[in-house]
């Protein structure tokens, strides 16, 4: 019947939480009454990873001031990413501090940063992942070199050169189909922005050209592409995507960016999706 209200509810936790049922009882107790330091300290300990106070307002009410707030002065032990507004418990800092040790001791020459450590784990705050390296570094483990963290007794004279080369050597091995940047620096473990800054200079240098976006491949590798396309043209009398597939067996995406290549030379004529000789 319009106007009456037959039955009702009120929502206490907006957030689907992995709740083992020893928690979740004590959880909306607190959160119905309003115990919001009760109700940090349990979500510390439901979530292993972090819980993020981002949302604080939406699902709380509370400003995110207030939340930072409530969760300092929680007298369990946590660990709270101001900046990036996630809290951990205090076992998130030994388990993100036994997989950065594991990814240096399988990869001696890993270059990580508390940023790239953060892009490979979602998980870890930026924060988190600096608190951890601060620990390391206290130990003696890793140190600081232009901006990166080598592991202790690694020599690494100039992380820059040292860095290109890696690069150039898997780009050279890859031949005309390399892995996007990022899957490369992921392989070599090294951080992001110093394996963008090596790149950039592999292309300056006119060692790699950049064929798309994401796309890089050596100049001799290109030079190889660009002389056996001309081959096809010769024998054919064209080269479009489908008969270039035959001869090379890339993809799509390899052979549409070669193509587009070939585009930059005065003797060539695109005609529809073909190339051809003028």
């Amino acid at each position: 019947m319009s106007g009456r209200t037959i039955a009702g509810g009120r929502v206490l936790n907006p957030i689907n939480d992995p709740i083992k049922k020893r928690l979740k009882l004590p959880l909306l107790k607190a959160l119905y009454a309003k115990d919001f330091t009760n109700a940090f300290a349990l979500l510390s300990q439901i979530h292993k990873k972090g819980f993020g106070l981002i949302s604080a307002y939406q699902r709380f009410g509370l400003s995110h001031e207030d939340a930072l707030n409530i969760v300092k002065s929680i007298p369990k032990d946590l660990f709270v990413d101001e900046k990036g507004l996630v809290v951990y418990p205090l076992s998130a800092l030994d388990t993100l501090e036994s997989i950065i040790k594991e990814i240096y001791t399988k990869n001696s020459y890993a270059l990580l940063s508390a940023t790239s450590v953060s892009i490979k784990l979602i998980w870890a705050s930026p924060g988190l992942a600096q608190e951890v390296f601060n620990r390391l570094e206290s130990q003696g483990f890793v140190e600081k070199k232009d901006g990166v963290y080598v592991k202790s007794g690694i020599k690494i004279e100039d992380v820059g050169s040292h860095v290109e080369n890696r690069i150039y050597a898997i780009l050279k091995e890859s031949h005309e189909a390399p892995d996007a940047p990022y899957n490369i620096y992921d392989q070599l473990d090294i951080d992001r922005k110093t394996g963008d800054s090596a790149l950039k200079r592999l292309t300056a240098s006119k060692k790699v050209v950049r064929l798309a976006h994401n796309l890089f491949v050596t100049t001799e590798a290109l030079t190889s592409m660009m002389t056996r396309l001309r081959e096809i043209i010769k024998n054919e009398g064209y080269v479009d995507v489908k008969n270039a597939k035959s001869h090379f067996g890339l993809t799509r995406k390899y052979l549409i960016a070669y193509l587009d290549y070939l585009d930059q030379f005065d003797d060539i004529i695109k005609d529809g999706m073909a190339r051809k000789l003028k």
